[in-house]
């Protein structure tokens, strides 16, 4: 073969590996994904599937690397073979997986008592998921390595780096790939078939390559007489087995770093998907410049064994370099996001800033770990270990890898934490650095000896003393609002970096205590002789409000421990017997210590039993069935979290529900958009019969889902005098009327305006909330407009009745301050004695009084009472079952001073009454009479009418005339302005476009 033949043949072979990189690494990403289905939490889920992944390549190299004394004669042949197979691997993974967590979920685990049985179980199952291809992957370097050395003996050196870097540079595309592009496109189940058919096609290509590979019989330098040089480094004391001690041991120290750096990191980027799939971009790419860097140099360096341990000590260096580093990213990161404009285009630059953010962190170390096996493998290759050496040195780093991987999660993380983590990484690489290096320096001098070691240490020591992490900068949270010092007067009562996350509890100037998870503050509870959190409204509400739906509820399981409040409130109930808490990350558990009495039945309750572990596998194993299911996790773009949210999960905690069992979920209204809230609710109403949404505050959301109970029905005879009631006067819950008002609509409403919305459902599968939630946290977006329902100026939730036939709710307000403020305007138009004027209500309203107690100069004021009327409506008719409010507008519709307004003023003011008084055969007819005569012009008043007579019609049932009226109307409307619907009118649009969808389909 000409030398031109053999240099195009190494190229397309280095791209093919390159691709081959891709597809390994969309497997590793897309399998981490699936893993957590199983073992609950995506920490635990990466640290199985990089440890598999590792191994399984590791036992790949090595049966690879055994045929030393008969070298294979094909090597291409085979490396096209194993394409081959792990392509039908793919295509099958997605069917054999759901099977597995169904045979895993239903059968196994139920059928199991011991607990540790359990565990081996299902950390068993996930293994064998993927570890058939992780063997297969493994073998891939060392055959196309084979390969490529056979086509040019004479730079074998730089042939290694070559594959490397290509591998690499793959590996990192390929991340970045699957998380920002494949998932959100075809789901995971699409994801791993688009490797599948990329090993596909390298299969096919390099089967037809195989033909030109040469054979090791035609070799002749393999057995090439070494040089004076090479006789030196290879002293007979000196056995080749250090160095592939040292591959095993720099591998461990490597992924020390990684692991380490991981989670520091999620400090300052986020622990989204997102995140993580940009640090191990990150990580791989140093791999792939260091291969590249040393490619070059590889075959020159007279002593590859000096040169590796002068790689070492800088690797550790660089390692430690990190930290002085690292706090100085949260400067940066809070720099970025004040500077970065909340657009698509900010977030495109928040991603790659946090790219760039990772690079600084882990590439000069990870450059220096790329040149340590190419320098390895080439020393054994150069003191006549034989091909075989290639997948042996890949086989002890991975191994070492795998064990670092499992001590720095398990054992170091939670014990040293993550400098402890990086230090001990250094230790390993700075020893092993100068340990090689001492031994194959040449003219070994004291001075030398004395001056290397020295220096080493001292900038080690210098670099790990002087630099200290402060809690409260972790603690921060730069990623969501820029602020390092957001925390500045706070005091740090508990830090610790836990398995999963890394936890703190902070005590801020005003009393608050804050329980933190990544930088993300979980909750806020205030001192008890404070005014309370809005936090605790919902915490405790949590607990309260499936009490008053399910009075006689006896076993209760709660997802998620927070702060602890919810099961301390829930502690509160006599009728409970039992109360099980989940929560995967055993620091929280003692975190919550430092929130003292607020929280304490939690702790200390015998009802209350705590258990560590993930919401699947304890309804799995518990096998009990509960009266009510309360689930509060973090928020849905932290990773992992979003499957506490899907289809499946609602399926699975379903079945451990009594026939008239309540589950209850709660939601966040901030940092998220109306479609992701719409996946969330498909999810749900895919699994429950009915379900109804209750306001907690301005952002939060409870979600209360049954398939047998009417989850509006509000009784708890002995409120009053119960000891829950007590606890909620707190957050100024009275009376059991408080829990009805909070209602702000059912299934029967939302369900037709989330069925027509292109929101796709989110799903373990399809995971759309994991994947879009970090960008509505950066863009700042939310979906309040749902709690606004309950200040529409009909509320829809007055729909309820007409359609579900199920009894009149309560009041609507979405506050006390609302409610007061209407019964305040109605006492001061009803106050005859006219002594009350009261400047805070606004002076169209002020006006609009003077005017029906003096009837003179009405004509000069029609505009401000044209404009007050609908500012008095949109304040007042939220509130129509109050009596007052009805009085009100009974008042104004009756006063003489009305005589004087012109028509057109006094059909609107009819109007508002008619709304008030819920007769809603006179609101279409008045609306008519509006349209027809007067149509509005103004887009705020064209929607208010078109909504009234919607609103009105569909409680009467006539869905056919709303149709008809919407679509005339619609097109006889010239609003001057863009019209822009508010969510009151879009449901009540959905009704009648769901209606006429059901009516087409069944046609």
């Amino acid at each position: 073969m000409s030398t031109s033949s053999v240099s195009k043949l190494k190229i397309t072979l280095f791209c093919i590996f390159a691709l081959s990189g891709f597809s390994g690494l969309i497997y590793e990403s897309i399998w981490t994904h699936y893993i957590k289905l199983i073992l609950g939490h995506a920490a635990y889920s990466q640290t199985l599937v990089l440890s598999i992944f590792m191994g399984g390549m590791a036992i790949g190299a090595a049966l690879t690397g055994r045929r030393k004394d008969k070298p294979l004669k094909t090597p291409l042949k085979y490396y096209a073979i194993v394409e081959g197979i792990l392509a039908i691997f793919a295509f099958g993974f997605h069917t054999i997986f759901v099977s597995t967590e169904s045979l895993l979920h239903e059968t196994l685990i139920p059928s199991i008592d011991s607990v540790v049985l359990i565990e081996i179980v299902r950390w068993g199952l996930a293994s064998l998921l993927i570890l058939p291809q992780s063997v297969l992957l493994g073998t891939t370097f060392p055959l196309i390595g084979t390969a490529v050395i056979r086509l040019d003996q004479q730079h074998s050196g730089s042939t290694l780096g070559m594959l490397y870097f290509t591998n690499s540079i793959g590996a990192a595309i390929g991340v970045l790939a699957s998380g920002f592009i494949l998932i959100g496109m075809v789901g995971l189940p699409g994801t791993i078939m688009t490797a599948g058919i990329i090993n596909i096609f390298i299969a096919i290509i390099v089967w037809g390559l195989s033909k030109s590979e040469r054979q090791p019989e035609n070799l002749a330098v393999a057995e090439e007489t070494p040089t004076p040089t090479q006789k030196i480094e290879n002293q007979d004391d000196f056995s080749p087995n250090w160095l592939f001690a040292i591959a095993l041991l720099t591998g461990l120290a490597s992924f020390f770093y990684e692991i380490g750096w991981i989670r520091m990191l999620s400090l300052v980027l986020g622990s989204s998907m997102q995140a993580f799939e940009l640090m191990l971009s990150a990580f791989i790419t140093g791999i792939a410049l260091g291969g590249l860097w040393i490619r070059k140099r590889i075959s020159k360096a007279d002593n590859p064994a000096f040169l590796l341990g002068k790689i070492q000590i800088i690797m550790g260096l660089c390692a430690v370099a990190t930290l002085p580093l690292y706090n100085q990213m949260f400067d940066f990161m809070g720099f970025m996001i004040n500077s970065l404009t909340k657009t698509e285009g900010g977030y495109l630059l928040f991603n790659l800033s946090s790219h760039f953010i990772s690079m600084l962190i882990m590439l000069p170390a990870s450059f220096m770990a790329g040149m340590t096996l190419p320098l390895i493998t080439f020393t054994l290759l150069k003191w006549k270990q034989g091909e075989a050496s290639i997948g042996k040195v890949y086989a002890f780093n991975t191994v070492g890898a795998i064990v670092g991987i499992l001590i720095a999660i398990h054992i170091a993380m939670p014990l040293i934490g993550t400098k402890g983590l990086i230090v001990t990484g250094a230790i390993i690489d700075i020893g092993l650095g100068l340990f090689l290096t001492l031994r194959f320096m040449k003219d070994k001098s004291k001075l030398q000896i004395r001056l290397m070691v020295t220096s080493s240490i001292v900038i080690f020591l210098f670099l790990t003393l002087k630099t200290q992490f402060d809690p409260l900068t972790l603690s921060s949270g730069v990623f969501r609002h820029g602020e390092t010092n957001n925390l500045e007067s706070a005091n740090v009562l508990f830090y610790q970096d836990g398995k999963t996350a890394s936890i703190s509890v902070i005590e801020e100037k005003s009393g608050n205590r804050v329980i933190i998870t990544n930088g993300k503050p979980d909750a806020a509870i205030a001192p008890p002789d404070q005014e309370h959190s809005m936090d605790e409204d919902t915490m405790m509400l949590l607990a309260a409000m499936p009490l008053v739906i399910h009075p006689k509820a006896k076993k209760l399981a709660n997802i998620g421990m927070g702060s602890g409040l919810t099961t301390h409130t829930l502690m509160s109930s006599a009728e409970l017997t039992s109360v099980n808490t989940i929560e995967i990350e055993p620091a929280i558990v003692k975190g919550i210590q430092h929130f003292g009495q607020s929280t304490e039945k939690a702790l200390v309750d015998p009802r209350s039993h705590i258990t560590i572990d993930d919401a699947k596998s304890f309804f799995s194993r518990n096998k009990t069935k509960y009266d009510i299911i309360i689930s509060e996790p973090s928020n849905p773009w932290v990773s992992g979290v979003a499957g506490l949210f899907s289809k499946e999960f609602y399926h699975h905690v379903n079945r451990y529900l009594n026939d008239d069992g309540i589950f209850v979920q709660w939601l966040q209204l901030y940092e998220t958009n109306f479609d992701l809230v719409t996946s969330v609710f498909k999810a749900l109403g895919n699994n429950f019969a009915d379900y109804a949404v209750y306001s907690s505050n301005y952002g939060d959301i409870i979600i209360v889902a049954s398939n047998g109970r009417n989850i509006t029905e509000i009784s708890y005879p002995s409120f009053k005098q119960s000891a829950l009631s007590k606890q909620l006067q707190r957050i100024n819950i009275e009376n059991i009327e408080n829990f009805s008002s909070r209602l702000i609509a059912t299934k029967a409403l939302l369900h037709p305006l989330f069925e027509l919305s292109n929101a796709p459902i989110n799903s373990d599968y399809f995971p759309y909330l994991g994947l879009n939630s970090p960008k509505a946290r950066y863009l700042r977006q939310d979906s309040f407009a749902l709690t606004e329902l309950q200040k529409a100026p009909f509320p829809p939730a007055r729909l309820i009745k007409q359609l579900t036939n199920k009894e009149s709710i309560g009041s609507q307000h979405l506050s006390p301050i609302s409610r007061d403020k209407a019964i305040k305007i109605a006492n001061y138009f009803l106050d005859e004695k006219h002594e009350n004027t009261d400047l805070t209500l606004g002076a169209p309203i002020i006006l609009i009084k003077q005017s029906l107690i003096d009837c003179k100069n009405t004509a000069q004021k029609l505009s401000i009472i044209n404009n007050g009327l609908h500012i008095l409506a949109t304040n007042t008719l939220p509130f129509i079952d109050n009596n007052k409010v009805k009085e009100l507008w009974r008042y104004i519709n009756n006063n003489p001073c009305k005589s004087d307004w012109p028509e057109k003023t006094n059909l609107w003011s009819q109007l508002y009454t008619a709304i008030a008084l819920e007769n809603d055969a006179t609101v279409i007819r008045l609306s008519h009479q509006l349209f027809v005569n007067y149509p509005p012009t103004q887009p705020n008043l064209a929607i208010f009418l078109l909504g009234a007579t919607t609103n009105s019609y569909i409680k009467q049932g006539k869905i056919i005339e709303a149709i008809a009226f919407k679509k005339e109307i619609l097109n006889r409307m010239q609003v001057k302005g863009k019209l822009v619907l508010p969510l009151y009118i879009k449901i009540l649009f959905s009704q009648l476009e769901y209606y006429e969808k059901t009516q087409t389909n069944k046609n």
